[in-house]
């Protein structure tokens, strides 16, 4: 997903500071749905597969 060769542990340390603050920047400001959400939770679970 982000970097082939890296470790899970990398990988998800890489998620955790640059694809989910992107995700999730300006989610407060905005009025979102519940499918929305739901559609947000589904890229970040997927992501976090793709990972492990």
């Amino acid at each position: 997903m982000l970097y082939p060769g890296a470790t899970p542990d990398t990988q998800a340390y890489l998620y955790k500071c640059m694809c989910q603050p992107t995700l999730t920047h300006g989610l407060e400001c905005m009025s979102s749905t519940a499918i929305q959400m739901r559609r947000l939770e589904s890229v970040q679970g997927r992501f976090i597969k793709q990972i492990l």
